[in-house]
């Protein structure tokens, strides 16, 4: 092998073309409870996508967004108008996306899914805040979407999201299996290689990228969210 096909080698494992999708969800809590999918509606989901492909690729290499539930920007979109939900917090490449409820959230997220087609599925607390939430709230609104979040959406059995089925999986890594996808639960994956007493988002953040991240309750997120601050209530 002469020496130009050999950077050609090189060159085509530089890349894994691997796309990943990390999801966190926001759900309105009640006083100072912890979000119960059974109770408590999905209002918001953000996610960001990494492609590990070359920079010419067909499409960006990293991109954030939210799906929001708001029914009046709907209305204010449909009528020309955009509101400024992360411009004036210094963030205006993320993409926001407005829903008239829940059920168009759940539609958006699998739409979501169908569209960026990820190999690996990522949540810091992948049961409890991130896709198992998802999945656990759908069952309850009566409309499961484990087969629909997969690469085979007409296969069941394919996919499964529960605990019982599989109790290693539930205490190690993640009883979500859906078929075509590998699902990553991101805290799990640290505990072996970072020794600390407690291993929340906050604490990992401060000893591994030594940086400060403030913590807040879910009570305090839920007040903000139904504040009706400037900035919910701007368009342009």
């Amino acid at each position: 092998m002469d020496s130009d096909n050999l950077q050609e080698a090189l060159c085509s494992h530089e890349y894994q073309y691997l796309t990943c999708l990390s999801l966190e969800v926001h759900a309105l809590t009640r006083a100072d409870l912890r979000p119960d999918p059974e109770h408590d509606a999905l209002v918001a989901v953000f996610y960001h996508i990494t492609d590990d492909v070359p920079e010419n690729w067909v499409r960006p290499r990293e991109s954030t967004g939210c799906i929001v539930v708001d029914a009046a920007s709907v209305v204010a979109e449909s009528a020309g108008s955009r509101r400024h939900l992360f411009g004036s917090a210094g963030h205006p490449g993320v993409q926001v996306r407005y829903v008239a409820d829940e059920h168009c959230l759940l539609d958006a997220v699998v739409e979501l899914v169908a569209t960026a087609d990820p190999d690996i599925l990522l949540g810091w607390e992948v049961q409890q805040l991130s896709w198992g939430y998802v999945l656990e709230r759908a069952e309850c609104l009566g409309r499961p979407l484990t087969a629909a979040l997969s690469r085979l959406p007409l296969s069941e059995r394919a996919s499964r999201a529960a605990a019982e089925s599989d109790l290693y999986g539930s205490e190690h890594t993640s009883e979500i299996h859906l078929a075509g996808r590998i699902v990553l639960n991101v805290w799990r994956l640290l505990r072996p290689e970072v020794a600390l007493y407690s291993y929340t988002f906050e604490n990992i953040a401060y000893h591994v990228l030594h940086q400060r991240v403030p913590e807040f309750s879910f009570r305090q997120l839920t007040e903000w969210w139904r504040h009706p601050s400037p900035v919910n209530s701007e368009v342009y």
